[in-house]
C-alpha cells in the first residue's frame, strides 16, 4: 500500500522521519539523495533504531547503511542484509526495506 510521506522538499539529505501506519513505526530517510524506508525495529532484539541516539546512517564502500545504537547491529539500507552482527550474537535476521517514490514531489512508501 502506498502511503504518504511527506512533500520531498521537507526531508533533506541525512534526515528522517517517523511514519506511523497500521499500528507500526517506520522510519522514511534521505540518506545521500536516496529514500529509505524500514520499521523501526531491528531485527535482533527489537530495539528501536530511533530510540537511541539517531542518525547513524554510515557508508561503507558501496552501501548505504544504518546502524542500531542497542547492540551495533549494521544492515545495508538497499538490500536489508546483515553486514555487521549485533555485540554478543552469533546472527542476526535481514531489515525489510521498502520501497520509497517521488511522486511529483511527494514521497509516497510502498508499506504493508
Amino acid at each position: 500500500m502506498q502511503v504518504f510521506v511527506c512533500q520531498t522538499s521537507q526531508l533533506p539529505s541525512g534526515q528522517h522521519k517517523i511514519l506511523n501506519h497500521n499500528g507500526r513505526k517506520y522510519v522514511v530517510c534521505n540518506f545521500n539523495s536516496i529514500f529509505y524506508a524500514f520499521e523501526d525495529k531491528c531485527p535482533h532484539l527489537k530495539a528501536r533504531f530511533t530510540g537511541r541516539a539517531f542518525g547513524m546512517f554510515f557508508s561503507h564502500p558501496g552501501q548505504d547503511t544504518v546502524k542500531c545504537g542497542a547492540h551495533g547491529a549494521v544492515y545495508d539500507l538497499t538490500s536489508g542484509a546483515n553486514i555487521v552482527l549485533p555485540k554478543g550474537s552469533a546472527r542476526t535476521g535481514n531489515l525489510p526495506i521498502y520501497t520509497v517514490t517521488d511522486q511529483s514531489g511527494q514521497l509516497y512508501a510502498d508499506l504493508p
